[in-house]
């Protein structure tokens, strides 16, 4: 690329923040002085327009160019710094601060293109990270990025021989630490993991930055208590950082304490008000406590911002399916499997929604790609019986319904579904014992399949009145399902 076609592009580039490259008359070193002065006293935008100034006097100087990427560094605009800084070593006189930054902004612009998602910017990422890797070889952190991507993709041995090699490079480097801690853990080496653990604490035991990314990696592996005082010292340490809260204030969330993760949620917010991101977690925020319509506003919103984000579309068909509008829903969470195909939430969700309309073939469908991924979760084991038993398949559906009563006892659903099984497959008794579970006195549940399941399981036991009222229940929950007509023509039976 020539001076002047590089020159273009970053004029194009950085119109955004307001600058412009004009000829000056200024003397250039007056011009490189003032821009010194400039970014010294941190006048961001008045020492990138006299970089700019500076390029277009004597654009043929790895000096000009370097001021340039520098400036354009500090204004974060990392794809612009990357095409200067280029420009710079490209020139061959860059000083050693400008091979430093151009790997800073490589680095950056590369996590800038992978936390956008999808298959292209990881390749983007990847490529970027490994011209920083050949720039300076000497430098940890695109090695550890290289292997963070690989942990990501699931491709754990690269990823180990990428934060090892980032450790030849830089034995006290924290970040190689904590990826290798992701790896061992998730390989099931228990002593390695807790060494890394170690080392990086020893080595950045008041750096905001390793605590955060620790406890990212503890919550990851089910950790979540000490991932929460990791993520707490974090925010002490960096009370400004956006992402610091929005972490914790996830998984102060996911564990229930709905009234600590409300400020941290809003905080980073208020950090970061254009972050679509933390719009998306406080409507997360607004599902755990049960108010769905304003999730859903907020995921709309949110999508505003990032309309192909394949997270918000889930929390959208979620908020829309605990408002009993299935079809709406349906369409969004389709739309978020075909985002990104490898979330079994995504089909799992997908699965009910489906099932919830009547499509059993689509529920199918979709659970078992959900179990492909992954055929611990409860909820994939309940959604799989729940579409067995209709399917009446009762002996392949009483050992998943078994497998999610076993898994989380406490769910009311569960135990329902299980009941009705039970029930069909004549163990009276014990259906019985998982009815009392799942409805017991003066209990009062607003997911309508308690009811329904409650209310067959009730019908092939020979109680028609206690499933009528079983049945009302369900259909002032969820009007409009495929059989309520004749479960009308039943409750006016046995009750009316």
């Amino acid at each position: 690329m020539t001076s002047s076609g590089t020159l273009g592009q970053l004029l194009i580039a950085t119109a955004l923040i307001g600058a412009c490259a004009c000829c000056s008359e200024t003397p250039y070193p007056q011009l490189v002085d003032s821009y010194y002065a400039q970014r010294d006293i941190g006048a961001r935008e008045a020492s990138t327009k006299t970089a700019l100034q500076i390029v277009a006097l004597k654009p043929w100087e790895a000096e000009a160019w370097g001021c340039l990427g520098e400036a354009l560094c500090e204004q974060r605009n990392w794809t612009g710094a990357v095409s200067a800084l280029r420009e710079a070593v490209r020139l061959g006189s860059a000083s050693d601060a400008d091979r430093r930054n151009l790997v800073t902004a490589l680095t950056q612009a590369g996590w800038q293109r992978y936390d956008k998602g999808g298959a292209a910017n990881s390749a983007a990422a990847r490529v970027l990270w490994r011209e920083a890797c050949l720039v300076d070889p000497t430098d940890p952190w695109p090695r550890t990025s290289l292997g963070d991507l690989a942990a990501d993709g699931g491709r754990l041995e690269q990823a180990e021989r990428e934060y090892l090699a980032a450790l030849q490079i830089a034995p006290s480097w924290p970040r190689a630490y904590i990826g290798l801690l992701r790896v061992y853990m998730a390989t099931d080496r228990p002593r390695l993991a807790e060494n890394c653990l170690q080392a990086a604490l020893t080595f950045a035991p008041n750096d905001a930055a390793c605590h955060y990314a620790l406890g990212v990696v503890l919550a990851s592996a089910g950790r979540e208590d000490e991932a929460k005082t990791h993520l707490s010292k974090a925010v002490a340490l960096a009370p400004d950082k956006a992402s610091y809260h929005a972490a914790l204030g996830r998984l102060l969330a996911r564990q229930g304490d709905e009234k600590g993760a409300a400020p941290h949620l809003a905080r980073a917010a208020e950090i970061e008000p254009r972050e679509p991101e933390h719009l998306a977690d406080l409507a997360w925020l607004s599902m755990h406590q049960g108010r769905y319509e304003d999730a859903e506003g907020k995921f709309l919103t949110a999508l505003k911002a990032a309309p192909t984000r394949a997270r918000y579309l889930h929390g959208l068909g979620r908020a829309l399916l605990s408002q009993r509008k299935l079809r709406p829903a349906l369409g969004r969470l389709r739309q978020a499997t075909s985002l990104d195909p490898n979330q079994p939430s995504y089909w799992n969700d997908l699965a009910w929604c489906a099932f919830e309309l009547g499509r059993i073939d689509d529920a199918e469908a979709a659970v078992r790609r959900a179990i492909g991924l992954n055929d611990n979760s409860p909820s994939l084991q309940h959604t799989i019986g729940s579409v067995l038993l209709a399917q009446g398949d009762l002996a392949k559906a009483v050992v998943r319904l078994n497998r999610a009563v076993n898994a989380d006892a406490s769910s009311p659903l569960y135990h329902a579904t299980l009941a009705a099984c039970l029930a069909r497959l004549r163990d009276f008794e014990t259906a019985r014992e998982h009815l009392a579970e799942a409805v017991p006195p003066s209990r009062d549940f607003d997911n309508p399949w308690i009811w329904y399941h409650a209310g067959e399981a009730m019908q092939t036991m020979g109680d028609n009145e206690g499933a009528a009222k079983a049945f009302i229940q369900f259909l002032e929950l969820h009007p409009g399902h495929p059989r309520e007509a004749d479960l009308r023509a039943y409750v006016k039976a046995h009750i009316e």
